[in-house]
């Protein structure tokens, strides 16, 4: 009798925890945003799909992250982004969204995006874009030229007492 429920149950509830399981996507290691272009991908949403990517950087930058819907399949009925950055609030979006932010070298980043499509077909797809602009320090230039000049003074400071002494430099051959 146990048996017989066990396989009912396997058999009502396998095949959509199968197709749920497939449209679920995440990845164990952080992506760095900064060692390579991330590259743009699409994804797939039959009939929900659910992505979870984990994200790094080894420079700071400035982040900008799209999902937009793409023109194949069906229309969403729900498409919907959270982004968790750290010691911040939560961003989120719904439908086409674009969200620009900072990152600091190291810090890592999660984003969330659920889709849902609606329509006889079942399926529809989004993309996902993330572009990287990394912040550039600055060379401090005038700290090189005081250093340039105090150290032409002091040659300038050198050569002046050699000759006030009157001292000889040696014969060169």
């Amino acid at each position: 009798m146990i048996t017989s429920i066990r396989r009912k149950f396997f058999a009502i509830f396998a095949i959509p925890l199968a197709c749920f399981a497939l449209s679920t996507g995440a990845r164990a290691e952080a992506i760095d945003i900064a060692a390579e272009p991330v590259p743009e991908f699409t994804v797939l949403a039959w009939p929900v799909s659910h992505m979870v990517n984990e994200f790094t950087s080894s420079v700071s930058g400035v982040v900008t992250l799209s999902v937009s819907r793409v023109d194949w399949g069906d229309l969403f009925s729900y498409l919907s982004t959270a982004i968790a950055l750290p010691n911040q609030p939560l961003l989120t979006g719904s439908g086409d969204a674009q969200f620009m932010f900072n990152i600091t070298a190291g810090e890592r980043f999660i984003t969330s995006i659920f889709a849902a499509a609606a329509g006889p077909r079942g399926y529809s797809a989004y993309s996902l874009g993330i572009a990287f602009a990394p912040r550039l320090s600055q060379v401090p230039l005038p700290a090189a030229a005081w250093l340039l000049l105090s150290g032409l003074a002091g040659l300038g400071v050198v050569a002046r007492r050699r000759r006030a002494t009157g001292a000889v430099e040696p014969a060169r051959a």
